[in-house]
């Protein structure tokens, strides 16, 4: 094979507007070091000189190698290679180390160290293109299954960090091809030919860029590598020649544009006699771009003492989560279900530097599962979870980061499916999610949902339908926006008024009647003035006129609300002045018409926001703290007919008649333990 001369070629793949830059955000090598294995086995190293560029420039070519075609040799960062191999049954990973003279020596004076097992897969001609490296040295791998799974080596520690690898995203049995060039970006082709663009970051676990593309054509390619910097080495066999050619493309990032050859419409020639290979392969980190896709991590800032997080098991025990002011997350459980007085606490290890209001979930399997808010430390601005070894075991596996880098609290929701989907906003006011793939699974990485300018409070729920998300949040105007979430997108929603608001909306929803599946919103928010106003209306016809006040009540923080069984809407609150804890609620379903607020028996006050839940058997929960206290209260309303595990709300056309103002009783006070 030679460096190319010159050559014409017909327009093959169209990139629509290609423009030329200059190579100021790239930064290369001397050379790119492209490697090929021939078809005798043979291993050959061609240094690139002018890899920014694509001009045709090369170093001599020598021979390094030999036998490589028995698996699939893949290239990584700083002269190591990987070479997935075919032998027997194991499909044996072996790890090699060019140091730019020869191989490097691992134990038992062998050229290689062998890392893993069950790779051949990589081997069959319809698998080979589905694996890659990146930048990092990070491997990514197409499985059987159509999942995407990340792999990361400890080059300190000789190891893995995640030897059976992470799932980081599902679907990909649409692509064939996958070519890892950056850090953390991914090509992946489709047999159509279509080329998409992702950008995976490790430390946030985002999903920076998703999807970008189609660029067609790529069909046409046999081998495509990248030493990174989104430089793109391509084989083919040019239709016109019929001889195998090298040709070179760049992306760029921040134009959506490609650096290519402007007279043919393809990549620049930058070598003639390339079809043959068995790999052609290029060390994955000799061109790096100069910025950073890793989010800046925000300052959470401290919000302690926090609303507290309230969950009815499937067995009907109350589980809690809250965040003590020394910063360490707690976890308590009702201990039977005969005595909701008496509850066990546990605290969890590992980070005492959390913030805010957990998330709180039961999984399919019963496990319960906490998600902190990290607000300091090496994890700041990270979601950490921690999951129950077994069902009611009240011991906890050792906290996992979900990373994240996001400034609200994370929101955990279970849909009709027992999967749960994780959402939060990040410093730029965009909302973020991540969701299991399967139940009782991992969650895959944070994708953005597609609302933007929106401040960390924001409220959630499960819609009728039990898989549409309803969310009502704080935009950065002080408006109350409401939108839905659905296959993981969400949008620009509704605007709810132009009344701005303090701290974070309440959102209701129910379905109309059973034979109009229009879903109505009712919201509840906080006024500049301090009193709760309310709205109505719907994400078909929006939300028409002024928002109405509720009542004369003025009060700290956020309220609280939930629509009953009966049809009825409760509100709890605590009174600005002196922080006693306050009632209200619709005077009947269809009345529009709120009673007059009304404090708790006893008047007592809360340091924290209220948390409300309505539960089985027709029972209201609320719960809050004061200092070093925790307080649990409950109320009965409407029929004494046991609801159990109470389903999502009736329609409105199956409704009673709603009782009057619940009778709020104290049924556990004790101080948390010290942790």
């Amino acid at each position: 094979m030679a460096a190319a001369t010159a050559a014409t070629i017909a327009p093959f793949v169209p990139f629509g507007n290609n423009v030329a830059h200059a190579a100021e955000n790239i930064s290369c090598r001397t050379s790119a070091s492209v490697m090929g294995v021939q078809q005798d086995g043979d291993l050959y190293l061609y240094p690139h000189e002018e890899p920014e560029t694509g001009a045709a420039s090369w170093g001599q070519k020598k021979t390094i190698g030999n036998g490589w075609h028995q698996g699939r040799t893949l290239a990584g960062p700083n002269g190591w290679m990987w070479s997935l191999r075919a032998d027997g049954n194991q499909g044996d990973l072996r790890r090699y180390r060019w140091n730019g003279n020869g191989w490097d020596t691992f134990a038992d004076g062998l050229q290689y160290e062998t890392v893993g097992s069950g790779w051949a897969r990589y081997t069959q001609p319809e698998h080979r293109n589905k694996v890659t490296v990146d930048q990092n040295g990070h491997i990514y791998e197409i499985n059987p299954e159509g999942k995407l799974k990340l792999f990361r080596w400890d080059d300190a520690k000789k190891n893995w960090i995640n030897g059976t690898g992470d799932i980081i995203d599902t679907g990909w049995d649409q692509y064939d091809m996958i070519v890892g060039a950056g850090d953390g970006v991914l090509y992946a082709r489709k047999p159509n030919g279509e080329l998409y663009r992702f950008r995976y970051d490790v430390a946030s676990q985002r999903w920076i860029q998703y999807q970008k593309g189609p660029w067609h054509g790529w069909h046409a390619f046999k081998h495509v590598s990248s030493p990174g910097g989104d430089v793109l080495y391509a084989t083919w066999v040019n239709p016109k020649t019929g001889g195998g050619e090298l040709l070179w493309y760049r992306y760029h990032e921040d134009t959506n544009t490609w650096d290519d050859d402007k007279t043919t419409g393809v990549g620049r020639l930058v070598g003639t006699g390339w079809h043959h290979e068995f790999d052609v392969v290029a060390t994955t980190n000799d061109c790096k771009l100069t910025t950073t896709a890793t989010p800046q991590r925000p300052a959470v800032p401290a919000s302690l003492p926090a609303r507290n997080a309230l969950l009815q098991g499937d067995n009907g025990l109350m589980r809690y989560a809250l965040v003590q002011d020394n910063g360490t997350l707690t976890y308590g459980r009702q201990r039977s279900a005969a005595d909701p007085r008496i509850i066990d606490w546990s605290g969890m290890t590992g980070y005492h530097e959390f913030t805010g209001v957990p998330g709180l979930v039961q999984h399919s399997d019963g496990t319960t599962e906490l998600f902190g808010h990290a607000q300091a430390g090496q994890h700041a601005s990270d979601v950490l979870a921690y999951r129950e070894t077994s069902n009611n075991s009240f011991s906890f596996r050792p906290v996992a980061n979900l990373g994240g880098a996001m400034l609200s609290d994370p929101v955990v929701m279970r849909d009709k499916n027992k999967l749960h989907t994780a959402f939060a906003v990040d410093a730029d006011g965009k909302l973020w999610h991540r969701t299991q793939y399967a139940e009782n699974s991992p969650f895959l990485g944070w994708k953005q949902s597609g609302s933007e300018n929106l401040t960390p409070d924001f409220s959630v729920v499960l819609g009728p339908d039990g898989q549409t998300f309803y969310f009502a949040a704080r935009a950065k105007d002080g408006t109350v926006r409401v939108f839905l979430f659905s296959d993981g997108k969400s949008g620009s929603g509704r605007s709810v008024g132009s009344m701005a608001t303090t701290g974070r909306p309440a959102i209701l929803v129910q379905r109309l009647s059973s034979q109009l599946p229009i879903d109505s919103l009712r919201l509840f928010a906080r006024g500049v003035d301090g009193k709760v106003y309310n709205h109505q209306g719907n994400m078909v016809l929006g939300f028409q006129g002024p928002w109405g006040a509720v009542g004369d009540l003025k009060i700290a923080g956020s309220p609280s609300a939930v629509l009953t069984n009966t049809g009825g809407v409760e509100i709890v609150a605590r009174r600005s002045t002196d922080n006693v804890v306050f009632q209200t609620g619709l005077t009947s379903p269809d009345s529009g018409t709120f009673r007059e607020w009304k404090p708790f028996n006893g008047g007592p006050e809360s340091d924290t926001d209220l948390a409300m839940l309505n539960g089985a058997n027709n029972t209201l929960w609320v719960t809050w703290r004061v200092g070093p206290e925790f307080q649990v209260w409950t109320a009965g309303y409407g029929a004494s007919a046991a609801v159990q595990n109470a389903p999502a709300p009736r329609s409105l056309d199956a409704r009673a008649d709603q009782p009057q103002e619940p009778n709020y009783q104290q049924v556990h006070r004790g101080k948390l333990p010290k942790s």
